[in-house]
């Protein structure tokens, strides 16, 4: 078995020094409604479409029985069903502009076209900028019962904000959280809600998850990550993670399934946390895990 400790002249940063793992703290998981739910508040002056992208999963093959509603507080609801349709764009031509006054709230439902059925949805991603930095609250991410093949939150809350309050458990079946939380160009994610009530025991992808996130410092001491194969990049560029504001509890995760830390802290300049108990025996690169990680003194 190797520890990180064992490879830290690899890595070329700090000498480690070994320490015990504390326990993990129990993680309290809440329940989700049986439909997907956003809600969103207008944030631009401008008419300006929300977007939602839906995939079956499968190359070549469209969602069926997947129905959205969009509801705005105190107007009208639109319904559309996706059947045949990969992908859904839901814009302005829809509404009327007064429908997207500045502060509206807007909910989405996601759920199977009809009763007792199914929705065949493999991915979801919230995605172009408007949609991202008008969303205000997720509520639910639905259950397996009405979406048993919903795998991937890849790119999901892309440039999502400060704001977003994340109510909403990880569903089971999530098994890829690739760039979930990601910050891209001019757009970079301002999200710092907590996630210590998501159960990852089945996660195995986390890479890119909060790079270029500068605001992201919640405390995942709690994650169970034992499955996670590859954590590429996973924090890089995420200036203020360091594991929580009062760096409470080591981040003495499980990482015995990692074949992937490249540039995983790279320029996390707040960084600071001792992970000599990590076991890292089956990770074959390491590169520039920590290049930048400037705050990096645990265990010297």
């Amino acid at each position: 078995v190797s520890s990180l400790a064992a490879v830290s002249v690899a890595l070329a940063t700090v000498g480690f020094v070994t320490l015990a793992a504390p326990a993990l703290p129990a993680q309290a998981v809440a329940s989700n409604q049986p439909e997907i739910i956003i809600k969103y508040v207008q944030a631009s002056l401008t008419p300006v479409p929300f977007s939602i992208g839906l995939y079956s999963g499968t190359p070549n093959t469209n969602l069926t029985n997947c129905q959205l509603e969009w509801a705005k507080s105190g107007g009208t609801t639109d319904v559309v069903t996706a059947d045949g349709n990969a992908s859904v764009a839901w814009g302005k031509q829809n509404w009327s502009p007064n429908s997207y006054s500045l502060g509206a709230e807007v909910t989405l439902t996601i759920r199977a076209g009809s009763s007792g059925s199914t929705c065949d949805l493999n991915q979801i991603s919230f995605g172009d900028s408007n949609s991202a930095k008008s969303m205000s609250r997720v509520i639910s991410l639905g259950t397996s019962a009405m979406f048993p093949n919903f795998i991937s939150l890849y790119s999901a809350f892309k440039d999502t904000k400060s704001s977003l309050v994340m109510e909403a458990p990880l569903p089971p079946s999530v098994v890829s959280l690739r760039e979930a939380f990601l910050g891209s160009g001019t757009n970079t994610s301002t999200f710092n809600g907590s996630l210590a009530h998501w159960d990852t025991r089945n996660v195995t992808d986390m890479q890119y998850m909060f790079k270029q996130n500068q605001q992201f410092n919640q405390n995942l001491s709690g994650w169970d990550v034992s499955k996670v194969t590859t954590f590429y990049q996973m924090f890089n560029g995420a200036t203020s993670f360091n594991n929580g504001p009062t760096s409470d509890g080591a981040l003495s995760w499980n990482t015995a399934s990692a074949t992937n830390m490249a540039l995983m802290f790279t320029g996390a300049t707040a960084f600071n946390q001792n992970i000599n108990s990590w076991e890292v025996g089956k990770v074959t690169t390491f590169d520039t895990m920590f290049k930048g990680a400037t705050s990096l003194k645990k265990g010297t």
